[in-house]
């Protein structure tokens, strides 16, 4: 029996329906085509015989196929129908409405009966459904300029049963028509649209096929979307009603099921979703006389697939998320066995950022009566521009797609650079277990490769499946395609997914959606209220940026610097605007202390004043409210030369980090390499004028002394220098060249150490990053020296008096820019990661760029030479994270750009520190030069936050499985 299912989607939208056959498919340009070709073969009657020659291309058997007969051309209509392994197909010649009775196993039984002359085929659709003892066809006729529905009950055979039924006349223009079994009646469906909104109309029809039972019944007005499926006593139809209301360009209203019974009798409508969140991508199904209905919902600020279920007119459970969001969802399809008694309907959805290549990804799971999706799920392709047919079979599924082919293992690329596109099928178990997967391929197709160039009419009896297939021409034959379960050497288009190697991607959410953003970073805070706090400064250029302007008086407007709560229930804080007025170079960067109470966290960040770039701190609560704020620097830069003299752009490169209260004179040790260890303790008097440390490995390099710069201010007492507080770095332009500065202050947010130069060389500094590890505390930045290559250079210092313990040096000379320096601690071993930029090359071009990493000791040296992450394409930007006492706890994520396309990978250290090939986790929409500044919002990396950049800002939370 096959699916009865009628859909109608926006003709903005694919359309897919398993109405009208190959013409609506020719209709709406979404069925399966394959690439049209020049080389053709000639056809035989039966099309699997052994001893037909091979088909060009990959040397892997085709399916079974048989011929149907001619038709006028791949776009005549046509349909089929199934009845366990016999089957009928319905198609359109010279004219002439013919049926020809099919076996799956043995090809066409008899000749085709003319079913007799019909006036031009009009886009109504035409529909063939089974019934006990045959078959019902319905078509659209136009008399004059009217629409002229006709309906004919056929045998087994396909031979009439009576004369054709004419419905009156209809003068307004049909977009649909289709069949629907009610109870044991039919119900003939027909749509009129008009300015972007549909009425709904259903004609009862005896079982016999023989009356009208009444005229059209209007069961639904200015539906924006609609849906329906037998049950066993009523059609049942969900839609999306109106008025409509608009979310960027999409048209959204509400979800309501209703039932229309075989006399047209519509039962009371079940509002299941009463506000306008639904797109009109609309699906329904039944499972065990429960009604199942989905949508791609636009509630919150991504789209996801939410489903309801209703019962005896009432909803049984509410909308609800089909499965934890990874990142913005479309609705694919709900499909159940018409029966209405199946225990299980298929949902498929598209998680929109999910690619392979140009193909994307669309995830299947079941759904019961109770509600409960299955963790059990599936995964398979879909070409750019398709959507996939799907349909019950038996107690599994079968779906049709575009997707691309080729033989697993094969390595060699195509000479058009990738695999061809060609219609496609699954088969898929209950359990949603891969049976079988490969392109609709057989003898008798006009490519010598056996590709046909339209499949369409997906239908499942019994566990058997087929399609019908045609190639183009004037005239051209139309086969019946049959469909096995069998292993297949083609490269997997469909597989398990449920479960995989971790590191896994367990859930996206999107936490802000707006302007461009320059960068994000984020943590976690425990405490009473715990919650995520994710903050970012946007993109600002003075004079080419717009923004709105400020109140008379007052200042202009440049960055805007933001912060929004994610709370562990899920729910979303307001957004909090810190500042309208930040320095989009100078980044943003946040830290928080441990609090057994209400958890606050301290925000770092630069604001643009009349005397400068200015660093500021803002101390905010748990719900992203500001709670204080003190400007960090005083420094009034000015054009010129002299002392303070500088570039007036840049206070840049903010990081902060969390300083504990720890005693004095108490270092971490040196490992030597030989199992023993070395107490390296601060000197007593920490100070500025340390000897400069080698550089890797080389002979000491002259440096002169980090000096401390003129106070900006006075240093506070208050909180003491032995309390807990934080230490903020930055790069500072007062010197004319960017130079690293560090200060400290307490909780309050007074200055206990006041700016404290770091570097003093020719170059400016950038990328600051601070780590902190009892009395020690490390500050790492790219700094470039006597040319434009910028080197990872590590100075360590007390954390109480940031004085300085071994001066500044550089970590690792290359001949290329090293950028983006992040350490990590592992007990009390350091991590360092760094991006090396790729060599330029004579065009202009530029080479991979790569991440190195390598353990350091205390002093900044190199303990082991760096390694390089294993990693398709060029890395942008990384993320690195220990949670415990060894290397081996330690994950890390990067972001690479291939070909334009930005992927994020995951990987792992060893004990030894080398790390692991990176796995891939997501496909990013990002812009391919884009940082996406990923940040770990916790030491286990179980959440991290990253930057999507594609026109508009977007802030992504993604909660990941090691």
């Amino acid at each position: 029996m096959q699916q009865t299912t009628l859909r109608r989607y926006s003709v903005s939208l694919p359309l897919c329906a398993l109405l009208g056959g190959a013409w609506l498919a020719a209709f709406t340009g979404c069925s399966a085509h394959a690439p049209a070709t020049s080389a053709h073969g000639k056809a035989g009657p039966l099309l699997h015989e052994a001893e037909l020659p091979p088909l060009d291309g990959p040397a892997a058997p085709p399916i079974p196929a048989f011929v149907v007969g001619s038709v006028d051309s791949d776009a005549s209509p046509a349909a089929l129908a199934r009845r366990g392994t016999d089957g009928l197909a319905v198609f359109d010649r010279e004219g002439h409405l013919y049926a020809q009775r099919l076996d799956t196993k043995t090809g066409a039984t008899g000749p085709a009966v003319d079913l007799g002359k019909h006036a031009p085929l009009l886009p109504g659709g035409m529909s063939l459904e089974s019934k006990s003892d045959g078959y019902v066809l319905l078509w659209d006729e136009q008399v004059d300029q009217n629409h002229a529905l006709k309906l004919l009950a056929l045998d087994r055979e396909g031979k009439p049963q009576g004369t054709p039924l004419s419905l009156p006349p209809i003068a307004e223009r049909i977009t649909l028509a289709g069949l629907l079994r009610a109870g044991e009646g039919w119900l003939v469906v027909h749509e009129l649209s008009k300015d972007g909104a549909s009425d709904i109309y259903a004609t009862p029809i005896d079982p016999s096929v023989k009356r009208a039972l009444s005229a059209p019944q209007l069961v639904a007005k200015g539906a924006l979307g609609w849906n329906a499926t037998k049950t066993d006593k009523e059609a049942t139809f969900a839609i999306v009603a109106g008025p409509a209301a608009a979310n960027e360009g999409e048209v959204l209203g509400r979800v309501e099921v209703f039932g229309v019974d075989a006399s047209g009798k519509k039962s009371p409508t079940v509002v299941v979703a009463n506000e306008p969140v639904a797109d009109i991508d609309v699906e329904v199904a039944t499972v065990e006389g429960t009604t199942l209905v989905a949508w791609t919902d636009h509630t919150e600020s991504e789209a996801m697939v939410r489903f309801a279920t209703v019962r005896d007119g009432k909803v049984v459970i509410a909308p609800k998320r089909a499965s934890t969001p990874l990142g913005e969802q479309a609705l694919m399809g709900l499909v159940a066995d018409p029966s209405g008694q199946a225990k299980r309907a298929l949902l498929a959805w598209e998680n929109v950022g999910e690619a392979s290549g140009q193909a994307r990804h669309v995830e299947v799971a079941t759904i019961g009566a109770d509600g409960r999706v299955s963790t059990e799920r599936s995964t398979f392709l879909v070409d750019a521009q398709g959507r996939p047919d799907l349909v019950a079979d038996r107690d599994g599924f079968a779906l049709l797609t575009l997707a691309p082919a080729a033989i697993d293992g094969d390595t060699e690329a195509p000479p058009t650079g990738g695999p061809p596109v060609w219609p496609t099928y699954v088969r898929l178990g209950s359990d949603l277990a891969v049976k079988a997967a490969e392109p609709v391929r057989f003898h008798g197709a006009s490519s010598r490769q056996g590709v046909p160039d339209l499949a369409h009419s997906l239908a499942c009896e019994a566990g058997d499946c087929s399609v019908l297939a045609a190639s183009s021409g004037t005239p051209t034959q139309l086969y019946m395609a049959v469909l096995p379960e069998r292993s297949s050497p083609w490269r997997p288009v469909a597989w398990r997914s449920d479960g995989g190697t971790p590191p896994l991607v367990r859930e996206v959410r999107s936490v802000f959606e707006g302007e461009s953003l320059a960068q994000i970073a984020a943590t976690r805070l425990g405490g009473t209220s715990p919650a995520t706090l994710a903050t970012w400064v946007s993109y600002f250029v003075d004079g080419t940026t717009e923004v709105e302007a400020p109140p008379k008086g007052e200042a202009p407007f440049a960055a805007s610097l933001g912060v929004r709560a994610i709370h562990d229930d899920g729910t979303l804080g307001e957004t909090v605007m810190l500042s309208r007025r930040a320095v989009s170079e100078g980044g943003v960067a946040v830290a928080h202390a441990p609090a057994k109470g209400r958890a606050e966290a301290v925000v770092a960040w630069v604001a643009a004043e009349k005397t400068g770039p200015q660093v500021y701190v803002t101390k905010v609560d748990a719900d992203a409210k500001k709670v204080a704020q003190k400007k960090l620097t005083v420094v009034t830069r000015q054009k010129g030369s002299g002392k303070n003299a500088g570039p007036v752009s840049s206070a840049a490169s903010v990081a902060i980090a969390y300083a504990p209260a720890a005693a004095p004179g108490k270092h971490i040790e040196i490992s030597t390499g030989k199992g023993d260890k070395a107490k390296h303790d601060a000197p007593k008097k920490p100070s500025g004028d340390a000897k400069p440390t080698k550089t890797g490995g080389a002979k000491p390099e002259k440096q002169k002394p980090a000096v401390e710069s003129q106070p900006a201010e006075k240093q506070s007492d208050k909180g003491g220098k032995s309390g807990d507080g934080f230490i903020v770095g930055w790069v500072d332009t007062r010197d004319k060249n960017g130079e690293v500065y560090v200060a400290r202050i307490n909780k309050d947010l007074d200055k206990t150490v006041v700016d404290k130069r770091i570097t003093n060389a020719d170059g400016d500094a950038s990328d600051v990053r601070i780590l902190v590890h009892g009395s020690d505390t490390f500050v790492v930045y790219s700094d470039a020296r006597g040319d434009d290559q910028g080197d990872i250079y590590v100075a360590h210092l007390d954390t109480q008096t940031l004085g300085t313990i071994d001066g500044e040096g550089r970590v690792y000379a290359s001949a290329t820019h090293s950028r983006s320096p992040k350490l990590a601690l592992a007990g009390d071993r350091i991590m360092l990661a760094w991006i090396e930029e790729g060599a330029e090359a004579d065009n202009g071009s530029r080479g991979r760029a790569t991440l190195h990493m390598a353990e350091l000791d205390p002093v900044g040296r190199l303990v082991t030479a760096p390694t390089v992450l294993e990693v398709a394409g060029s890395v942008t930007s990384f993320e690195l994270a220990c949670s415990g006492a060894t290397f081996g706890t330690c994950r890390g994520v990067a972001t690479t750009e291939l070909d334009g396309q930005v992927t994020l990978s995951g990987f792992t250290l060893g004990d030894d520190g080398a790390p692991t090939p990176a796995h891939r986790l997501y496909h990013l929409t990002t812009a391919a030069l884009t940082d996406t500044s990923p940040a770990f919002t916790d030491l286990g990396a179980g959440g991290l936050a990253l930057l999507e950049e594609s026109g508009r800002g977007r802030i992504r939370l993604m909660g990941i499985d090691w």
